[in-house]
Protein backbone atom coordinates (compact mmCIF):
# COMPACT_ATOMS: atom_id res chain seq x y z
CA UNK A 1 0.00 0.00 0.00
CA UNK A 2 2.75 2.33 0.88
CA UNK A 3 4.76 1.66 -2.31
CA UNK A 4 1.37 2.33 -4.29
CA UNK A 5 0.54 6.00 -2.37
CA UNK A 6 3.90 7.03 -3.26
CA UNK A 7 3.37 6.04 -6.88
CA UNK A 8 0.12 8.10 -6.53
CA UNK A 9 1.51 10.92 -4.71
CA UNK A 10 2.28 14.26 -7.65
CA UNK A 11 5.75 15.32 -8.69
CA UNK A 12 7.25 18.10 -6.04
CA UNK A 13 6.78 21.13 -7.98
CA UNK A 14 10.50 22.32 -9.07
CA UNK A 15 12.19 25.09 -7.69
CA UNK A 16 12.82 28.76 -9.78
CA UNK A 17 16.52 27.41 -9.61
CA UNK A 18 15.75 24.44 -11.55
CA UNK A 19 12.99 26.04 -14.21
CA UNK A 20 15.82 28.29 -14.97
CA UNK A 21 18.29 26.02 -15.36
CA UNK A 22 15.87 23.75 -17.37
CA UNK A 23 15.18 27.25 -19.59
CA UNK A 24 19.02 28.18 -20.16
CA UNK A 25 19.58 23.81 -21.22
CA UNK A 26 16.82 24.43 -24.13
CA UNK A 27 18.73 27.92 -25.20
CA UNK A 28 21.98 27.50 -23.71
CA UNK A 29 23.52 26.43 -27.38
CA UNK A 30 21.87 29.58 -29.12
CA UNK A 31 22.56 32.28 -26.31
CA UNK A 32 26.71 31.73 -26.05
CA UNK A 33 28.19 34.56 -23.71
CA UNK A 34 29.39 36.20 -26.79
CA UNK A 35 26.04 36.15 -28.28
CA UNK A 36 24.30 37.37 -25.00
CA UNK A 37 27.27 40.52 -25.55
CA UNK A 38 26.50 41.34 -28.83
CA UNK A 39 22.75 40.99 -27.94
CA UNK A 40 23.28 43.90 -25.03
CA UNK A 41 25.33 45.70 -27.93
CA UNK A 42 22.78 45.91 -30.42
CA UNK A 43 19.85 47.16 -27.40
CA UNK A 44 22.11 49.70 -26.39
CA UNK A 45 22.39 50.98 -29.81
CA UNK A 46 18.75 51.15 -30.05
CA UNK A 47 18.04 52.76 -26.75
CA UNK A 48 20.25 55.83 -28.21
CA UNK A 49 18.42 55.91 -31.57
CA UNK A 50 15.50 56.41 -29.65
CA UNK A 51 16.67 59.10 -27.65
CA UNK A 52 18.56 61.03 -30.38
CA UNK A 53 21.88 58.97 -30.89
CA UNK A 54 25.19 59.49 -30.00
CA UNK A 55 24.77 63.57 -30.34
CA UNK A 56 22.25 63.40 -27.72
CA UNK A 57 23.67 61.29 -25.61
CA UNK A 58 27.39 63.90 -25.03
CA UNK A 59 24.63 66.52 -25.85
CA UNK A 60 26.19 68.09 -21.94
CA UNK A 61 29.69 68.68 -23.93
CA UNK A 62 27.49 71.85 -25.32
CA UNK A 63 26.14 72.98 -22.19
CA UNK A 64 28.90 75.24 -21.26
CA UNK A 65 27.55 78.38 -20.36
CA UNK A 66 28.29 81.05 -22.75
CA UNK A 67 29.83 84.81 -21.00
CA UNK A 68 30.74 87.89 -22.02
CA UNK A 69 33.99 89.70 -21.90
CA UNK A 70 34.23 92.70 -19.11
CA UNK A 71 32.52 90.06 -16.99
CA UNK A 72 34.50 88.78 -14.04
CA UNK A 73 34.25 85.01 -14.17
CA UNK A 74 34.74 81.96 -11.69
CA UNK A 75 37.69 80.12 -13.04
CA UNK A 76 39.05 78.08 -9.89
CA UNK A 77 41.44 78.62 -8.72
CA UNK A 78 41.08 82.06 -10.35
CA UNK A 79 38.45 85.05 -11.31
CA UNK A 80 39.26 86.06 -14.46
CA UNK A 81 38.42 88.99 -15.99
CA UNK A 82 38.69 88.76 -19.67
CA UNK A 83 39.31 92.66 -21.50
CA UNK A 84 40.29 92.45 -25.05
CA UNK A 85 42.26 90.32 -27.66
CA UNK A 86 44.54 92.09 -30.98
CA UNK A 87 47.12 90.40 -33.20
CA UNK A 88 50.23 91.89 -34.30
CA UNK A 89 53.30 91.02 -36.30
CA UNK A 90 55.65 91.89 -32.48
CA UNK A 91 55.51 93.39 -28.96
CA UNK A 92 58.84 95.26 -27.95
CA UNK A 93 60.06 92.86 -25.11
CA UNK A 94 57.87 90.40 -25.16
CA UNK A 95 56.94 89.23 -29.04
CA UNK A 96 59.85 89.49 -31.11
CA UNK A 97 59.38 90.26 -35.16
CA UNK A 98 59.17 86.67 -36.69
CA UNK A 99 59.15 85.74 -40.52
CA UNK A 100 57.14 82.95 -39.66
CA UNK A 101 54.25 84.11 -37.70
CA UNK A 102 52.38 87.10 -35.27
CA UNK A 103 50.84 86.58 -32.21
CA UNK A 104 47.89 86.72 -30.96
CA UNK A 105 47.56 88.83 -27.70
CA UNK A 106 44.97 88.51 -24.86
CA UNK A 107 44.38 91.11 -22.32
CA UNK A 108 42.58 89.71 -18.99
CA UNK A 109 43.05 90.51 -15.10
CA UNK A 110 43.79 87.36 -12.69
CA UNK A 111 43.16 87.11 -9.27
CA UNK A 112 43.94 83.99 -7.09
CA UNK A 113 40.79 83.33 -5.15
CA UNK A 114 42.58 80.89 -2.69
CA UNK A 115 45.28 80.96 0.05
CA UNK A 116 48.19 79.96 -1.52
CA UNK A 117 50.17 81.21 -4.37
CA UNK A 118 49.24 79.33 -7.81
CA UNK A 119 51.58 78.65 -10.52
CA UNK A 120 51.28 80.85 -13.43
CA UNK A 121 51.19 77.02 -15.81
CA UNK A 122 47.81 76.94 -14.33
CA UNK A 123 46.79 79.78 -15.79
CA UNK A 124 48.42 78.75 -19.62
CA UNK A 125 46.21 76.22 -19.27
CA UNK A 126 42.63 77.51 -18.02
CA UNK A 127 42.42 79.60 -20.91
CA UNK A 128 42.20 77.86 -24.52
CA UNK A 129 41.83 79.81 -28.36
CA UNK A 130 40.30 78.22 -31.59
CA UNK A 131 41.10 79.84 -34.31
CA UNK A 132 43.12 78.34 -37.27
CA UNK A 133 46.93 78.34 -37.69
CA UNK A 134 47.77 78.61 -34.52
CA UNK A 135 51.71 76.61 -34.16
CA UNK A 136 51.28 73.23 -32.67
CA UNK A 137 53.92 70.51 -31.05
CA UNK A 138 54.71 68.09 -33.77
CA UNK A 139 51.98 65.85 -32.22
CA UNK A 140 49.45 68.47 -33.50
CA UNK A 141 48.91 69.84 -29.93
CA UNK A 142 48.62 73.84 -29.70
CA UNK A 143 51.72 74.75 -27.68
CA UNK A 144 50.26 76.53 -24.70
CA UNK A 145 50.83 80.58 -24.66
CA UNK A 146 53.26 82.73 -22.59
CA UNK A 147 52.06 84.18 -19.81
CA UNK A 148 53.30 88.05 -18.82
CA UNK A 149 52.42 90.61 -16.42
CA UNK A 150 50.87 93.65 -17.58
CA UNK A 151 52.16 96.01 -15.55
CA UNK A 152 55.99 95.54 -16.27
CA UNK A 153 55.89 92.92 -19.42
CA UNK A 154 58.01 90.16 -17.55
CA UNK A 155 57.15 86.22 -17.47
CA UNK A 156 54.68 85.65 -15.24
CA UNK A 157 55.87 82.58 -12.03
CA UNK A 158 53.09 82.79 -9.66
CA UNK A 159 50.10 84.52 -8.47
CA UNK A 160 49.81 85.26 -5.21
CA UNK A 161 46.56 85.46 -3.49
CA UNK A 162 44.11 88.08 -3.57
CA UNK A 163 45.91 90.52 -5.57
CA UNK A 164 44.41 91.35 -8.67
CA UNK A 165 47.08 91.02 -11.80
CA UNK A 166 47.09 92.11 -15.37
CA UNK A 167 48.54 89.39 -17.92
CA UNK A 168 48.70 89.12 -21.17
CA UNK A 169 48.50 85.52 -22.71
CA UNK A 170 50.62 85.04 -25.95
CA UNK A 171 50.08 82.76 -29.13
CA UNK A 172 51.81 82.28 -31.68
CA UNK A 173 49.61 82.26 -35.25
CA UNK A 174 50.99 81.15 -38.78
CA UNK A 175 51.33 84.19 -41.20
CA UNK A 176 50.23 82.10 -44.23
CA UNK A 177 46.53 82.15 -42.18
CA UNK A 178 45.06 84.95 -42.39
CA UNK A 179 44.70 87.28 -38.88
CA UNK A 180 41.02 85.90 -37.16
CA UNK A 181 38.45 88.61 -36.94
CA UNK A 182 37.06 86.54 -33.76
CA UNK A 183 38.63 84.19 -32.03
CA UNK A 184 36.47 81.45 -29.38
CA UNK A 185 37.88 80.93 -25.91
CA UNK A 186 36.95 78.26 -23.56
CA UNK A 187 37.45 79.27 -19.80
CA UNK A 188 38.81 75.88 -17.90
CA UNK A 189 38.52 75.75 -13.81
CA UNK A 190 40.29 72.67 -11.97
CA UNK A 191 40.07 70.69 -8.95
CA UNK A 192 41.81 70.85 -6.33
CA UNK A 193 42.93 66.68 -4.97
CA UNK A 194 45.59 64.33 -4.75
CA UNK A 195 47.55 62.62 -7.41
CA UNK A 196 48.54 59.44 -7.05
CA UNK A 197 50.42 59.52 -10.21
CA UNK A 198 52.56 62.53 -8.73
CA UNK A 199 52.83 61.58 -4.94
CA UNK A 200 51.18 65.09 -4.40
CA UNK A 201 47.98 67.45 -4.10
CA UNK A 202 47.37 70.13 -6.51
CA UNK A 203 45.50 71.82 -8.82
CA UNK A 204 43.89 68.99 -11.48
CA UNK A 205 41.80 68.15 -13.78
CA UNK A 206 40.75 71.16 -15.63
CA UNK A 207 36.97 71.41 -17.01
CA UNK A 208 35.31 73.84 -19.22
CA UNK A 209 33.36 76.21 -17.35
CA UNK A 210 32.65 78.87 -19.68
CA UNK A 211 32.84 80.08 -23.35
CA UNK A 212 32.94 83.34 -25.35
CA UNK A 213 33.34 84.28 -28.76
CA UNK A 214 36.07 87.70 -28.46
CA UNK A 215 36.57 90.47 -31.36
CA UNK A 216 39.99 90.05 -32.22
CA UNK A 217 41.44 93.69 -33.43
CA UNK A 218 44.81 94.42 -34.73
CA UNK A 219 47.13 96.32 -32.38
CA UNK A 220 46.92 99.29 -33.91
CA UNK A 221 43.20 99.61 -32.10
CA UNK A 222 44.53 99.17 -28.29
Amino acid sequence: MADEARRAAPDPEPTRLQRAKKAYGVVGDILTPGRIALLVAALVLLVTGLVGGWEAATATDDDTPVVTAGEPQDVTPFEITVQRLRHGDELPGVAPLSETHRYLFLVLDVTNTTDAPVDFTKLARAITIDTDGLLTTPDGIVHRPQVYRGNDGLLARTYPPGVVTPTVLVWSQDRDVPPPDEVGLTLNAFTWRYSAVEERESWFDEEPTATMTLEAKPMADA
